[in-house]
């Protein structure tokens, strides 16, 4: 988190007060795609529904 907010610092956004959320049940089921970007989301984000597909791009 630290990193994250360094680097958007260096193009002046704030970030500092920034929280992560759980995704809605509602929300996720009308999604088409759902993308996880930390490195350890892949194992520990909860299944998608079957009609959404999931991309991982770790970082």
């Amino acid at each position: 988190i630290q990193n994250a907010i360094k680097a958007m610092k260096e193009v002046n956004i704030d970030i500092t007060n920034q929280t992560s959320d759980v995704i809605d049940v509602n929300i996720l089921n009308k999604a088409d795609i759902v993308v996880t970007l930390c490195g350890h989301a892949n194992d520990v984000c909860p299944t998608t529904p079957p009609h959404v597909n999931r991309v991982h791009w770790g970082f």
